[in-house]
């Protein structure tokens, strides 16, 4: 992924439970992950990736602000 156009970053959270993991991914735009995701080798991945989760919830948000140290 990190060579693809617009793409920023991706965090994987696992929770220390073992049963969750969360994916944030950071794009230059709405308009680079959605060509992305329009890629046959994207799709073909994603449908690894199900065959792994007993559920998915995916979703889009916006960065409104940044705090750091």
């Amino acid at each position: 992924i990190r060579h693809q156009p617009g793409f920023i970053s991706v965090c994987i959270h696992g929770s220390l439970d073992g049963r969750n993991v969360v994916n944030y991914a950071q794009w230059e735009s709405k308009e680079h992950f959605e060509s992305f995701m329009r890629k046959p080798e994207t799709q073909e991945q994603l449908r690894r990736f199900a065959g792994l989760a007993k559920s998915v919830a995916p979703g889009l948000y916006r960065v409104d602000s940044v705090h750091a140290a």
